[in-house]
């Protein structure tokens, strides 16, 4: 098994991040000085992530999409992380798996266009609805694409750009009946993460670099410097083991929904230990409301709840499975009827 990135590969992050680093104002957090996007700056942003087949990268070309895999949505997702790019990507994408594995077509049509932006079911809550849009629902043997026949109720988020929603009413308008795309699902989750780990860390060692306190920098005391290695050390767990998982889940092992799972506990793990270090090491500006550390550290906690994690936790300790599997040869058609 191949579990490195390849050039084309690499080029999808580098594609992705240059799109993001133009348009914090739309698609990353709300910090100081910056204006709330307009309903039409999303569908504008939106449109244009549609352009260039972030909503279908992973579906291959026979059922509409680009033609990719797992292991370039993990590329993807691992900047969208990184960026806290604000939207309902994770379910969007996963939506947009339905309709291909359902040869809804006009319905691909719409998601892999940006046209449609489908909120993720959490529990009793919704995340990012759009009133009587649609909606993912996670179960235990696949997902569920459900359209909202109710108003939306407003809560309160821990993170103000994600749009929290409860007790909405709804109705099935589709269902897969696959465990693997849950599994793909908690891949994408743990992609996300791994951004945020990943950017956090990086915050943390430049900020040790340049603040200086009893005439050198923070980075030379123990304190600072050893909690910038464990960040480095998490963000390298995290970044295997979801490299690992998406390549299984490339070809359909049998194993994939163990290493994604695992995959997902590790990630989150690293991303909200990352996001709260990263807050200790700017001390009492990383505490404060308009500094960014704070967003990521909310972000990792509402990714967190996404799919639920105790039963996540009981999949991967479950004794009833195999620990080793052989590899089968690539799928011709990942969607098809497993």
């Amino acid at each position: 098994m191949r579990v490195w990135l390849t050039d084309e590969q690499k080029e999808i992050g580098t594609a992705a991040a240059d799109f993001l680093n133009g348009r914090e104002g739309v698609l990353g957090p709300p910090l100081t000085g910056a204006t709330e996007p307009t309903p039409e700056d999303e569908a504008r942003i939106w449109a244009e992530c549609g352009e260039l087949g972030w909503f279908s990268l992973g579906v291959p070309e026979k059922r509409g999409g680009v033609g990719y895999g797992p292991i370039e949505e993990l590329v993807l997702f691992r900047e969208l992380g990184r960026h806290l790019a604000r939207g309902p990507f994770v379910s969007t994408v996963a939506a947009g798996w339905i309709a291909a594995a359902t040869e809804r077509t006009d319905l691909a049509a719409d998601v892999f266009a940006g046209r449609l932006r489908v909120g993720l079911a959490v529990g009793d809550h919704v995340l990012d609805a759009e009133p009587e849009g649609l909606l993912v629902v996670p179960g235990e043997n696949g997902l569920q694409l459900r359209r909202i026949t109710g108003p939306l109720v407003p809560a309160t988020s821990v993170d103000a750009t994600v749009r929290l929603t409860h007790g909405v009413a709804s109705e099935e308008v589709v269902r897969v009946d696959d465990p693997l795309l849950v599994s793909r699902l908690e891949m994408l989750l743990a992609a996300a993460d791994i951004g945020i780990a990943d950017a956090t860390r990086d915050m943390s060692v430049s900020y040790a670099q340049s603040r200086i306190q009893f005439g050198k920098p923070i980075g030379a005391f123990q304190a600072v410097k050893h909690r910038c290695a464990d960040m480095a050390i998490r963000c390298y767990a995290a970044y295997s083991q979801t490299l690992f998982a998406a390549s299984h889940l490339e070809l359909r092992s049998s194993f994939a929904g163990f290493h994604a799972g695992a995959a997902r506990l590790v990630a989150s793990s690293a991303a909200r230990r990352n996001a709260a270090d990263n807050i200790q090491n700017h001390g009492a500006i990383g505490f404060t409301q308009e500094h960014i550390a704070a967003w990521f550290a909310r972000r990792a906690q509402v990714l967190h709840q996404c799919v639920d994690p105790l039963a996540t936790s009981r999949r991967v300790a479950s004794t009833e499975r195999e620990r080793y599997d052989t590899l089968g040869a690539p799928v011709d058609d990942w969607f098809a009827t497993p």
